[in-house]
């Protein structure tokens, strides 16, 4: 079974991947023992990163399959995964449900909605998935989130934290 999150991350701040930076700031180049840096190698093209972001913003709620987002790159779906994750630093189903937790995050601060839609509305059948996709992302429920965040900053950090699994699978979430 794939766990795109987690518990290993409940430690980390609540993450809002992707809000204020851009897709080409998710990767930064690795520092070498000399203290210079290495070259990020390989990855998307700049305009199939800015393509490919904006099909997973517009489908959002959807599940979106590795083979849909590589036929949009006109990649394989083995290439396109291996640029996917050398442009962004996680997997593009990862990827896919970052983006979900962080527009649930926003809603969850910035609506009055109820949790069971604000679910609905990032594509989440049950409400009970939903938060359990939520605890296994923030550390806490939806509720509790919202509860204890109200009125505060929200803190910022990069999708990369994510250990890497299921690289090849498409998102489910049910």
């Amino acid at each position: 079974m794939c766990h795109p999150f987690p518990a290993q991350i409940a430690n980390i701040s609540v993450p809002f991947v992707m809000a204020s930076i851009g897709p080409s700031e998710i990767m930064q180049p690795e520092e070498t023992a000399r203290g210079g840096t290495t070259r990020i190698r390989g990855g998307l093209p700049a305009r199939k990163q800015k393509l490919v972001v904006e099909y997973i913003e517009q489908h959002l709620a959807e599940e979106i399959s590795v083979f849909a987002l590589a036929r949009l790159a006109k990649l394989s779906p083995y290439h396109f995964s291996r640029a996917f994750r050398d442009s962004f630093g996680v997997p593009p189903h990862r990827y896919h449900m970052a983006r979900r937790m962080n527009r649930a995050q926003d809603l969850l601060l910035r609506s009055a909605l109820p949790v069971t839609q604000i679910g609905a509305r990032i594509g989440f059948r049950e409400t009970s998935s939903f938060t359990r996709a939520y605890r296994r992302y923030a550390g806490v429920s939806p509720s509790e989130y919202r509860r204890d965040r109200r009125g505060e900053p929200t803190s910022f950090s990069l999708l990369n934290q994510f250990p890497s699994t299921c690289d090849s699978k498409p998102l489910r979430c049910s």
